[in-house]
């Protein structure tokens, strides 16, 4: 399942408030936030259901190697993903702004969840 996000709402997503909305993703799905690696720093936040091996982002339903890819600003390429175990650092107001966008462009993806 796709996203019906629009271009520019997938852009901000994926290329600064992708970790709030990973944060509202999990707190939404209960899948635990992974992260996009490229040269040991984290340059992506999704969520990643262990079980299908699928990824979930702004995008909606991800494999592995489409959340690698991304569509990220700059000149660099994912290379792995991993769990991330630290605190995201969200508040959680960023985090009710973004379970809006979630639930408005990702209905399909949450389901019927909080």
């Amino acid at each position: 399942m796709k996203s019906s996000a629009p271009r520019d709402v997938i852009h901000e997503y994926t290329n600064g408030l992708c970790w709030r909305l990973a944060a509202a993703l999990q707190e939404l799905t209960g899948l635990p936030v992974w992260v996009v690696l490229s040269d040991n720093i984290e340059v992506h936040a999704f969520v990643f259901d262990e079980d299908t091996s699928t990824a979930y982002d702004i995008r909606g339903e991800l494999s592995e190697s489409e959340v690698i890819r991304g569509p990220w600003d700059g000149d660099f390429d994912g290379e792995t993903i991993a769990e991330w175990v630290d605190d995201l650092g969200v508040t959680k107001r960023d985090i009710a702004k973004a379970k809006t966008v979630a639930k408005r462009y990702l209905s399909e993806v949450i389901g019927d969840s909080k």
